[in-house]
């Protein structure tokens, strides 16, 4: 039964034997080297390698939490693309893969070399951040959603910076419980979904 704070009792992960995985990854390919139009969707999962705590996981956020503790975790701008990431990479390079979905905002994908166009961030990215006037982007070095003093509830996007181009408000794309999906990023997504004949989740 799930925790307070949806968590279920039984986080241990779960493993496959060697040749269970072997015989999975050996059907994927043939699926995948068929396939006209593959999409693959990430989550939390594969940037844990690289030291992000996930928000689920044996030792992710929420569970660590609802035991009292605090997670272990490497801050975002200290992570870098795993092998994952360089995977998926090069499966696009190779047009084996032709878009990525991803839940995450660690910004590991574009961090990689995965082109903008074939990744849609449903989540936002923590290093982009977008004038509320203009609609002018700017992908940073840094996480642009730690803001500097508090901020009431309504302002909680305002990076405190202004655009280069116009002057107008920067917001990080950071996507908070209770709001909507970027139309864009969900658009791309749903679009490449339905052409899919394979999608890796």
């Amino acid at each position: 039964r799930p925790s307070r704070l949806g968590v279920p009792d039984d986080t241990a992960e779960k493993h496959d034997d060697d040749a269970k995985v072997a015989a999975d990854v050996r059907r994927c390919a043939e699926l995948v080297r068929a396939a006209r139009h593959v999409v693959v969707s990430t989550g939390a999962g594969l940037s844990t390698s690289t030291g992000i705590a996930s928000f689920r996981g044996p030792k992710g956020m929420w569970t660590m939490k609802e035991r009292g503790l605090q997670a272990e975790t490497l801050a975002l701008e200290a992570a870098a693309p795993a092998v994952g990431h360089m995977a998926l990479k090069a499966l696009l390079d190779a047009r084996l893969v032709h878009f990525i979905v991803s839940q995450n905002v660690d910004g590991l994908h574009l961090r990689s070399g995965v082109p903008a166009a074939q990744l849609a961030e449903l989540h936002g990215n923590c290093y982009l951040e977008a004038c509320a006037a203009c609609g002018a982007r700017a992908l940073r070095d840094y996480d642009v959603s730690r803001h500097k003093g508090a901020r009431p509830l309504e302002h909680r996007h305002s990076t405190g910076r202004a655009c280069d181009a116009c002057g107008g408000d920067m917001r990080d794309s950071i996507i908070h419980f209770g709001e909507s999906l970027p139309a864009a990023a969900l658009s791309d997504a749903l679009t490449h979904s339905r052409r899919a004949d394979v999608h890796i989740v």
